[in-house]
């Protein structure tokens, strides 16, 4: 809700996991849904749900950063050296396996010329197709199309990680100014039940315009 998004649009929430989610009036289960692990919340607002797919997202980054970048983990910048070593390595054709919790993670195609950009890169490439393959489950699901996709949370951060995302959905993403999209939202609904604001819904637009 926070986010912004509305019926039939997707929110991707991007930490140590990603959370990739649709507000929809209409979800079609089947056997799919179900070995793709997708799952039903109840939406803030009635009558919408919310089918969801997750995977280890930031979690895999993080291992990254503790081994391959550890002359530098301590710096305040670390990040920005990450994404600045990940872009010069752009060209390099590394790559990896994100399945890191059923252990069949691996990073194919290394040589002694590899560098460890080469590697964060390869792994911000593999984690945004699968968010591509699992928008595709959810586009399914709801019978609609994506035309955009709203990212919040830490991850949302990473201005090259949602370079390469809007590049391989080949829709636009939007970054919410507010990541902890979540506390957002609670107090737009406490503002309402407080009385402050006529609606959750008047709550959300005098926040989106202060942003």
């Amino acid at each position: 809700f926070a986010s912004g998004a509305n019926e039939n649009e997707v929110v991707l929430s991007s930490g140590t996991w990603e959370i990739l989610m649709m507000r929809s009036s209409k979800v079609s289960l089947n056997d799919e849904a179900l070995l793709k692990g997708v799952t039903i919340e109840l939406d803030a607002q009635q009558p919408l749900l919310n089918p969801a797919v997750q995977w280890l997202g930031s979690g895999i980054l993080e291992w990254i950063k503790q081994t391959l970048f550890v002359d530098v983990k301590d710096r305040t910048d670390i990040y920005d050296i990450m994404i600045a070593e990940a872009r010069a390595a752009k060209g390099t054709a590394l790559e990896f396996g994100i399945d890191f919790l059923n252990e069949k993670g691996f990073i194919n195609g290394l040589d002694l010329q590899s560098s460890r950009g080469a590697i964060y890169l390869a792994a911000l490439n593999a984690l945004s197709e699968r968010t591509k393959a699992n928008l595709s489950v959810l586009e399914k699901l709801s019978g609609t199309k994506a035309s955009s996709l709203v990212v919040v949370g830490g991850g949302s951060k990473n201005k090259l990680w949602n370079e390469i995302r809007a590049e391989k959905l080949g829709i636009e993403v939007h970054k919410n100014l507010q990541v902890e999209s979540t506390v957002l939202g609670a107090a737009m609904f406490a503002f309402y039940g407080a009385g402050i604001y006529g609606s959750a819904e008047e709550a959300r637009r005098v926040f989106s315009d202060n942003q």
